[in-house]
């Protein structure tokens, strides 16, 4: 099964930009986040790009693993390395403050035909089981959020 997310932007009632994620997945439901986002202070999240490839391999193999696919590591850093290497997608790691990768998200960038304005498709969301519940979902969500703001994207 896989997973499938998306992000998108509303004013509350305040006037304040919220963000609204939903995961598609066994049953997830929309989060809501907004000023209230995890804080967690030991998680920091980045922009991914080549040189993050031995991080993100084995994140990314653990994924696949999770959904079912056999294990292969190299075929992981394969693809994502050839994602990165010709811009078809965006990936934000999490890391702790010793440089331990706890998570990713990957993006790939589409466009709206109606909107004549770019958007995103959340394709990827993986948290390595030892970080789940602590707020790394949460704080990537946020991240790929914030770019998709400032990329002017309308989803």
């Amino acid at each position: 099964m896989s997973a499938a997310a998306f992000v998108s932007y509303h004013a509350d009632a305040n006037g304040a930009m919220r963000t609204r994620h939903a995961v598609a997945r066994r049953g997830a439901t929309a989060v809501d986040s907004g000023p209230s986002m995890s804080r967690n202070p030991n998680i920091h999240t980045r922009r991914a790009g080549v040189a993050d490839i031995e991080l993100l391999g084995p994140l990314f193999d653990a994924y696949r693993v999770f959904y079912g696919k056999a294990s292969d590591v190299a075929l992981a850093r394969a693809f994502l390395l050839d994602r990165l290497r010709h811009d078809q997608s965006v990936v934000f790691i999490a890391l702790r403050p010793d440089g331990t990768a706890l998570g990713f998200t990957q993006l790939y960038p589409i466009f709206s035909s109606i909107s004549l304005a770019p958007a995103f498709v959340l394709n990827d969301l993986y948290v390595a089981p030892e970080a789940r519940r602590t707020g790394v979902a949460v704080r990537l969500l946020g991240t790929a959020a914030d770019h998709g703001r400032g990329a002017g994207a309308v989803r």
